[in-house]
């Protein structure tokens, strides 16, 4: 006679369990996008109110948007690459962190260069959050459940950025500008608290090693290119600085290689400047970062806008 295993069913309660899991990494992960997102802006009507408050000139108040955009922007390779390393549970606490803290500091800020610093701080923050995000959620879903997730993070990254205004402008009238960034901090704990109890850890077991003097020539390139843009609206687009800066993020074009790769800057043939509004869409061109997951070469578009 042949014995028959039969392989026991895991407990209900355990199946609800994991099952929950996956709803609370949702749930921390459109928490933490949702607080970048609208942040994006947020100020925007708090403007008049922080220049009147710190007797700030133009360019203080471009950079206090830009600041933030700049460093979100620039520092999304780096933290991709980090979180494939290191684990993405650990990354976001940390973006989640960071942003939190930036956002009391916003909060506290005694002049137009702290809060510009601090705003810099929040995009960092934010980067590490955005990077990790979708990772997150591909891992934690999969089959059906994925598409719901993944149209859930679509209308909440939507409903962060339409909000903006209106949040900011009621919280401006009602209390101060300085709440528009206290708001953050219990949203941030909340969010911090759920992903350490709640989310599970994954990296990418075929990551390689970080490609650091890309990761510094590309954002290098782009804070040169954006401060660029900013200080043309005060100066001429002749002026030493605008043309300088232009000329600093022109010069790492081919010049950013390693064993690894290429960071191109490409001129003006390849970008779109709109800076009306501090914008700016810049196609660049990235070589492996490290990731694991890039192609040899990556073309992709860069957009600031705030």
């Amino acid at each position: 006679m042949h014995s028959i295993e039969i392989a026991s069913s895991p407990p209900k309660m355990e199946t609800r369990a994991v099952a929950a899991r996956k709803w609370w990494t949702l749930a921390a992960v459109c928490t933490g996008v949702f607080m970048l997102l609208l942040d994006i802006t947020i100020v925007n009507v708090a403007l008049p109110d922080i220049e009147r408050a710190f007797h700030a000139s133009l360019s203080d108040l471009q950079w206090v948007i830009s600041a933030y955009a700049l460093t979100l922007a620039a520092f999304l390779l780096t933290a991709g690459s980090l979180a494939d390393l290191y684990g993405r549970r650990l990354l976001f606490a940390s973006g989640i962190a960071i942003f939190t803290v930036g956002s009391l500091c916003c909060g506290v800020a005694t002049g137009p260069l702290f809060l510009e610093l601090a705003r810099g701080a929040q995009g960092v923050g934010g980067a590490i959050m955005f990077a990790t995000s979708l990772a997150l959620l591909a891992q934690a879903f999969q089959g059906h459940d994925r598409g719901i997730a993944l149209g859930i993070y679509g209308a909440i990254t939507g409903v962060g950025i339409a909000i903006g205004p209106v949040l900011g402008g009621a919280i401006t009238t009602g209390l101060s500008w300085r709440w528009i960034f206290y708001v953050n901090l219990p949203i941030g704990i909340a969010a911090l608290a759920i992903t350490l109890l709640r989310v599970d850890e994954s990296r990418n077991p075929d990551a390689k090693r970080l490609d650091w003097l890309g990761f510094v020539t590309f954002s290098t390139a782009l804070a040169g290119l954006v401060y660029g843009l900013i200080e043309s609206q005060r100066d001429s687009w002749g002026s030493a600085t605008v043309t300088g800066s232009g000329d600093s993020a022109g010069r790492y074009r081919g010049n950013g290689r390693s064993q690894r790769g290429v960071v191109k800057v490409f001129p003006p043939t390849g970008q779109r400047f709109h800076t009306g509004g501090a914008s700016a869409t810049a196609s660049v061109t990235v070589g492996d970062t490290g990731s694991g997951t890039a192609s040899d070469t990556d073309t992709r578009n860069i957009q600031l806008s705030s």
